[in-house]
């Protein structure tokens, strides 16, 4: 089976906040968006254009099942900067730095984010604001209610300049046209268009005060052009789906821990989904379980595969979703 990837560079309009644990009081975010956040914003914005706006609970599930993740499939996205006089990206995805013997290094495993350490990155690109519940009868603070928020911030302080976040990542679509009650879904032709669809979306917490909205740049987005690299960095071979990782190079999603020969760290993926008959948030997904973070390095060369949510599965020449 045939894949066209189009690559997607989104404009962020204010902070974004992707969920992630709680250290103390301070709700955390990661520091990337997971191709399940990017899933459901898609498909959110998919059914109200291929439903008319008249939507119900099925009709979400219709096309989060049926389309996404069976046809239509979406990468993780990785903050970059976009220099306007030369095009040029620099992404800042998560590499670990292996402190290991066998590696030649003798400094302890640390992990960084394109050029900057994890505390330079953080210094930069994150910021929080702190929060408290009011207890009406007293005008005063709720007790325990207090906490922090942290967020990804949309403005770059760099030195003397402050640079415009962007967001990188991919739309893959097995074949060139996917179908919907028979009609057709392309980028830019087609009766349904997803340039149009997903030119602004709206991703993580906080979107009812203005956080998580972002705009594709549309000039920068499209089909990633003949021998293009996913993020700069690795090959895709559009006939049979495969992303080709060189030896000692991070991964770009979470994989699962079945798959060997991957150095880095590793945490639960624990996510529910809409159940017809229990309701939302009744059925685990097919991902749930231990997975490598993304920033985890490979051992020898590996070719993977995207599967549902955008993460990589390791490739096998008898499935790549044929």
């Amino acid at each position: 089976m045939s894949w066209v990837v189009y690559e997607l560079l989104y404009k962020t309009t204010g902070p974004v906040r992707i969920g992630y644990h709680k250290l103390g009081f301070i709700q955390r975010t990661r520091y990337y968006i997971p191709g399940r956040t990017m899933w459901g914003a898609a498909t959110a914005l998919l059914t109200r254009a291929l439903h008319g706006g008249a939507t119900e609970p099925g009709h979400y599930q219709d096309v989060g099942q049926k389309l996404m993740n069976k046809e239509i499939f979406l990468s993780y996205f990785y903050p970059c900067f976009l220099r306007e006089e030369s095009s040029e990206r620099i992404i800042f995805f998560p590499r670990w730095i292996m402190g290991d013997p066998e590696w030649f290094s003798a400094e302890p495993s640390r992990l960084a984010y394109g050029s900057l350490t994890e505390s330079e990155f953080e210094a930069r690109f994150i910021a929080s604001f702190g929060q408290t519940a009011i207890e009406p009868s007293l005008f005063a603070a709720e007790e325990a209610s207090l906490h922090e928020t942290e967020f990804i911030c949309d403005k770059i302080r760099c030195d003397s300049s402050v640079q415009q976040l962007y967001f990188i990542g991919y739309l893959f679509v097995t074949g060139e046209m996917p179908k919907f009650d028979n009609r057709d879904i392309g980028w830019e032709k087609g009766d349904y268009r997803l340039k149009e669809i997903l030119s602004t979306i709206y991703v993580g917490g906080d979107r009812t005060y203005g956080a998580g909205r972002l705009r594709l740049k549309q000039d920068e987005s499209g089909p990633l052009r003949p021998q293009g690299l996913l993020f700069d960095q690795y090959e895709f071979d559009p006939h049979s789906g495969r992303i080709k990782v060189p030896e000692r190079s991070p991964i770009l999603a979470h994989v699962p821990c079945s798959s060997e020969e991957l150095k880095g760290d590793f945490e639960p993926i624990v996510s529910l989904e809409y159940c017809e008959k229990k309701g939302p948030g009744q059925k685990p997904t097919v991902v749930s379980g231990l997975h490598w973070t993304p920033g985890s390095l490979t051992t020898k060369k590996k070719s993977f595969s995207i599967g549902a949510y955008g993460i990589w599965e390791e490739y096998k020449e008898e499935r790549s979703h044929g």
